[in-house]
Protein backbone atom coordinates (compact mmCIF):
# COMPACT_ATOMS: atom_id res chain seq x y z
CA UNK A 1 0.00 0.00 0.00
CA UNK A 2 0.79 2.94 -0.83
CA UNK A 3 1.96 5.74 2.35
CA UNK A 4 -0.44 8.68 2.54
CA UNK A 5 2.84 11.00 2.95
CA UNK A 6 4.42 10.00 0.15
CA UNK A 7 1.37 10.74 -1.84
CA UNK A 8 1.64 14.16 -0.79
CA UNK A 9 5.28 14.19 -1.78
CA UNK A 10 4.13 13.35 -5.00
CA UNK A 11 1.74 16.16 -5.43
CA UNK A 12 4.30 18.53 -4.20
CA UNK A 13 7.04 16.85 -6.31
CA UNK A 14 4.58 17.26 -9.70
CA UNK A 15 6.24 19.12 -12.42
CA UNK A 16 3.09 21.90 -11.86
CA UNK A 17 4.36 23.40 -9.11
CA UNK A 18 1.74 25.90 -8.55
CA UNK A 19 -0.03 26.69 -5.69
CA UNK A 20 -3.37 26.17 -7.40
CA UNK A 21 -2.45 23.00 -8.74
CA UNK A 22 -0.85 21.30 -5.79
CA UNK A 23 -4.14 22.84 -3.64
CA UNK A 24 -5.99 21.03 -6.12
CA UNK A 25 -4.76 17.65 -6.23
CA UNK A 26 -4.62 17.76 -2.39
CA UNK A 27 -8.42 18.37 -2.61
CA UNK A 28 -8.64 15.58 -4.66
CA UNK A 29 -6.44 13.07 -2.53
CA UNK A 30 -9.11 13.92 0.43
CA UNK A 31 -11.89 13.71 -1.68
CA UNK A 32 -10.32 9.88 -2.83
CA UNK A 33 -9.36 8.82 0.74
CA UNK A 34 -12.12 10.19 2.65
CA UNK A 35 -15.61 9.79 -0.06
CA UNK A 36 -16.22 13.33 0.71
CA UNK A 37 -17.18 15.99 -1.56
CA UNK A 38 -17.22 15.14 -5.42
CA UNK A 39 -14.90 15.83 -8.51
CA UNK A 40 -16.95 17.52 -11.64
CA UNK A 41 -17.21 15.10 -14.63
CA UNK A 42 -17.04 17.79 -17.01
CA UNK A 43 -14.00 19.86 -18.54
CA UNK A 44 -13.56 21.81 -15.36
CA UNK A 45 -12.69 19.02 -12.90
CA UNK A 46 -14.03 21.18 -10.86
CA UNK A 47 -13.40 19.84 -7.24
CA UNK A 48 -16.02 20.52 -4.41
CA UNK A 49 -15.16 19.86 -0.78
CA UNK A 50 -16.98 20.37 2.14
CA UNK A 51 -15.31 20.85 5.52
CA UNK A 52 -16.72 22.46 8.88
CA UNK A 53 -19.52 25.12 7.99
CA UNK A 54 -17.91 25.39 3.75
CA UNK A 55 -17.45 23.89 1.33
CA UNK A 56 -13.82 24.65 -0.74
CA UNK A 57 -14.19 24.83 -4.69
CA UNK A 58 -11.34 24.58 -6.98
CA UNK A 59 -11.95 25.08 -10.57
CA UNK A 60 -8.22 24.14 -12.41
CA UNK A 61 -9.92 24.87 -15.25
CA UNK A 62 -10.29 28.49 -14.89
CA UNK A 63 -8.03 28.92 -12.20
CA UNK A 64 -9.92 29.97 -9.24
CA UNK A 65 -10.38 28.90 -5.86
CA UNK A 66 -13.13 29.96 -3.26
CA UNK A 67 -14.87 28.82 -0.34
CA UNK A 68 -18.50 28.85 0.13
CA UNK A 69 -20.63 29.59 2.97
CA UNK A 70 -24.28 29.93 3.68
CA UNK A 71 -23.64 33.38 3.42
CA UNK A 72 -21.00 34.16 1.55
CA UNK A 73 -18.84 33.13 -1.02
CA UNK A 74 -14.88 34.60 -1.03
CA UNK A 75 -12.28 33.89 -3.85
CA UNK A 76 -8.73 33.26 -2.42
CA UNK A 77 -6.32 34.69 -5.06
CA UNK A 78 -3.39 35.09 -2.30
CA UNK A 79 -0.30 32.59 -3.02
CA UNK A 80 0.27 32.83 0.55
CA UNK A 81 -3.24 31.92 1.50
CA UNK A 82 -3.30 29.23 -1.03
CA UNK A 83 -0.38 27.79 0.69
CA UNK A 84 -1.69 28.56 4.55
CA UNK A 85 -4.90 25.98 3.20
CA UNK A 86 -2.49 23.68 1.75
CA UNK A 87 -1.06 23.46 4.61
CA UNK A 88 -4.17 22.87 6.79
CA UNK A 89 -5.53 20.12 3.73
CA UNK A 90 -2.09 18.29 4.24
CA UNK A 91 -2.42 18.43 8.27
CA UNK A 92 -5.82 17.38 8.32
CA UNK A 93 -4.99 14.07 5.70
CA UNK A 94 -2.06 12.99 7.80
CA UNK A 95 -3.96 13.36 10.92
CA UNK A 96 -6.93 10.99 9.25
CA UNK A 97 -4.24 8.79 8.06
CA UNK A 98 -2.98 7.81 11.39
CA UNK A 99 -6.43 7.71 13.05
CA UNK A 100 -7.83 5.13 9.67
CA UNK A 101 -4.41 3.09 10.60
CA UNK A 102 -5.11 2.78 14.09
CA UNK A 103 -8.93 1.52 13.28
CA UNK A 104 -7.53 -0.16 10.40
CA UNK A 105 -5.31 -2.41 12.22
CA UNK A 106 -7.47 -3.14 15.08
CA UNK A 107 -10.78 -3.79 12.56
CA UNK A 108 -8.16 -6.45 11.27
CA UNK A 109 -7.19 -8.28 14.16
CA UNK A 110 -10.98 -8.57 15.06
CA UNK A 111 -11.54 -10.20 11.84
CA UNK A 112 -8.20 -11.99 10.92
CA UNK A 113 -7.29 -12.92 14.51
CA UNK A 114 -10.09 -15.71 14.79
CA UNK A 115 -9.44 -19.12 14.26
CA UNK A 116 -10.61 -21.22 10.68
CA UNK A 117 -11.33 -24.31 12.80
CA UNK A 118 -14.90 -23.38 12.95
CA UNK A 119 -14.98 -23.36 9.29
CA UNK A 120 -13.08 -26.60 8.69
CA UNK A 121 -15.31 -28.58 10.88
Amino acid sequence: MVEIAELIKNIESDDNTNAEHIFHKLLELVISLTGRGEVEEDYTKTVKLPIGDATIVSDPYYGRIWINTDNDEEEIEDEKEIMALSNEIKKRILQFDKQIKETREKISDEIFDKSFKQVLK
